[in-house]
This record gives C-alpha cells, structure tokens and sequence, in this order.
C-alpha cells in the first residue's frame, strides 16, 4: 500500500509581512527589520526593543542590493536576496556588525547562479 504523501509547503521567512509601502523582513523580541518602498529608493530600517543591546540609534540602510529576507541577532542582521535568472544577477547573502569590534562592519557572498537563498 502506497502512501499518499502531502506536498510540502512553499519556503517563507518567519516574521515576515508585507504592507502597502512597508515589508517587515524580521520581527522578533530582539527587534525589527523593515523594507522602506519610497518612490524613487528602497531602505531598509533596522530597530532594537531593547536599548541597551542595541545601536545607539536606530539605523536606516540603503537597499541597493533588493534585499527580500532578514534575521536581526544581538551583533547584527543578515540579509539575502534571491536569484534575479531574468537578469543574470545572482544571490547575495550578506552580514552586517553593528557592534564594533572590527574595523569591517559588513561580508558579503554571492551565491552561484544555479543557487538562491530561501530563507535567513
């Protein structure tokens, strides 16, 4: 007897949400990262709930790279896009310290283009 198994569901981020101008990427105890839509620039704003593990303010960044994924940590926030095939352009996972503890605050890894990130 064969057992009919259940697709599985389609890859999501958790705490994401999606609004009219503004995408939660990440929303959790520590904070939240949030996609601007402006009209001419996409931003990303980055807020810690608790002030004392946070930066000293909250921190807005451009989103040059089309960041869609998000996971906010007590040292930083890691972003990832997916693959753009139509384009040519691959996807990036990228680090971003807002503790200072090196002189380089950010890494950056393009993934091969027969790869794409799905979640953070």
């Amino acid at each position: 007897m064969a057992l009919d198994l259940a697709q599985p569901q389609a890859a999501f981020q958790p705490g994401a949400t999606y609004t009219a101008k503004r995408r939660y990427l990440c929303w959790s105890l520590l904070g939240k990262i949030a996609l601007r839509k402006e009209q001419t620039t996409n931003s990303i704003s980055v807020e810690y709930t608790d002030a004392t593990t946070a930066p000293s303010r909250p921190l807005r960044i451009p989103n040059s790279l089309d960041f869609t994924m998000a996971s906010l940590g007590t040292a930083g926030a890691l972003f990832a896009n997916s693959l753009d095939a139509k384009n040519s352009l691959p996807s990036t996972i990228s680090y971003r310290y807002f503790v200072r503890w090196t002189s380089k605050n950010e890494w950056s890894l393009n993934l091969p283009l027969t790869e794409s990130a799905t979640c953070t």
